[in-house]
């Protein structure tokens, strides 16, 4: 009996040091994140209460073919104290949002691992956004190409983020990005905006943290650590090697030319002044 009332002494002393450690300001009555939970989220039981499974989340049920046509990005940001007051949900309480996709708002206490999913719900991953995440949106019905563009510059600028299909984006704007409170619309994979993008508002979150998630049903890729950068996505959107490479050679070969144009300009003045 001593030795039960002991661990649980422990357990509650650990649970109080977890609590502390944690940048989230935990409010009176919340389940505590990140801490696996029968009663409240264990990351693997009535996950039916956001999700109901179909595939049609993911996948395309008919053809669509993409128009192609490129209009502008269309940036978007709650106005500064406008964003939704952010509180841990346990399963028993049914999640829904004013906006589409969310930019803020209530979620899940376990949040979804860093990388590529299947697909996987708003209740999962604005818990990501609120620690300063980035999260790809596509339409399952979206241009694949196109897709694979943007997962490419995802994943080259941070390990923070998450890629899944939603098949609430319309056909004019396929595709978004996500931060905590603001988010880039896209018709088509405008990376250059997507890198600027990622790089103003990645990271701007109530919380920025690193840890990985404990959630991880629907998981298809694991995020690595960005080229360049580090665990903590310390440098986003980092230059890659290849990158890196190619402004190398073709500063060489500016160097070169204006060389031997500077010959070429001496050997024709040489010339003239013999003559």
């Amino acid at each position: 009996m001593i030795y039960n009332a002991v661990m649980l002494l422990g357990s509650a002393c650990l649970l109080l040091v977890m609590v502390a450690c944690s940048e989230h300001v935990h409010h009176e009555g919340e389940p505590i994140m990140g801490i696996k939970n029968p009663w409240c989220d264990d990351g693997q039981s009535r996950l039916d209460v956001d999700w109901d499974s179909n595939v049609f989340d993911y996948t395309c049920p008919y053809t669509w073919e993409w128009s192609g046509k490129e209009s502008s990005s269309i940036l978007y940001c709650h106005r500064p104290g406008t964003k939704e007051p952010a509180m841990h949900r346990c399963l028993d309480t049914h999640i829904e949002y004013s906006e589409n996709p969310p930019l803020s708002g209530d979620h899940r206490p376990l949040w979804p691992d860093y990388g590529e999913y299947r697909y996987v719900p708003p209740q999962r991953w604005l818990h990501n956004l609120e620690h300063g995440a980035v999260i790809l949106l596509y339409h399952p019905c979206a241009d694949s190409s196109e897709v694979e563009k943007l997962k490419d510059v995802v994943r080259g600028c941070l390990r923070r983020h998450i890629i899944t299909p939603y098949n609430k984006l319309d056909r004019e704007n396929p595709f978004v990005l996500v931060t905590w409170g603001c988010k880039l619309v896209m018709s088509y994979a405008d990376t250059n905006s997507a890198k600027i993008f990622i790089q103003r508002h990645a990271k701007t979150a109530p919380e920025d943290l690193s840890k990985p998630g404990q959630f991880s049903y629907q998981l298809i890729h694991h995020a690595k650590i960005a080229p360049g950068s580090d665990y903590n996505d310390t440098v986003l959107c980092p230059t890659t090697g290849n990158e890196v490479c190619s402004f190398v050679m073709t500063m060489q070969f500016i160097i070169i030319v204006r060389y031997f144009y500077g010959i070429m300009k001496l050997i024709s003045i040489s010339y003239h002044e013999i003559l």
